[in-house]
């Protein structure tokens, strides 16, 4: 019988414990903060001693570096697997070139062939980029007077 009156004390007082950590209402939390703290709008928030020298909060868990390199560590490693189809491969090496630019500034050269041979991904090079596209547009530009002279239709 004393084990029982005990069981169902405890459960009594874990109630009233739950009924006094949960606020009804946000009156009644205003009444339990003292006075002395209460924020209004015409007096600022008292400095406490922690947060004038303190340090700035850590930044959101999903653009913290180690975060992005890991999640980028993991795409890279899917876009390897070979069990996965080809399409969901690139993808993921897409999504890691992006988390690669996020982080550093700079893409990663993602091609199919790099996806199917499992080679890792360099970084582009903006020069080479820049370069690609000016012999690009040169040989567009050829090819436009090429086909203006011979009377073709681009």
């Amino acid at each position: 019988m004393p084990a029982s009156t005990t069981s169902s004390a405890r459960t009594s007082s874990s109630s009233a414990e739950t009924s006094a950590s949960a606020p009804s209402s946000a009156a009644a939390v205003a009444a339990r903060v003292p006075p002395s703290t209460r924020c209004t709008s015409s007096t600022p928030a008292p400095e406490t001693e922690t947060s004038a020298g303190a340090e700035q909060p850590p930044p959101h868990p999903r653009l913290d570096p180690i975060h992005l390199a890991r999640q980028e560590a993991s795409y890279i490693a899917a876009s390897h697997r070979a069990d996965r189809p080809l399409a969901a491969r690139l993808e993921s090496a897409a999504q890691a070139s992006a988390l690669h630019a996020l982080r550093t500034g700079k893409r990663l050269f993602v091609s199919r062939v790099l996806v199917e041979r499992r080679r890792d991904y360099p970084e582009e090079r903006h020069d080479v980029v820049v370069r690609a596209a000016k012999v690009h547009a040169r040989a567009v530009r050829r090819r436009r007077k090429d086909c203006a002279r011979d009377g073709k239709q681009w």
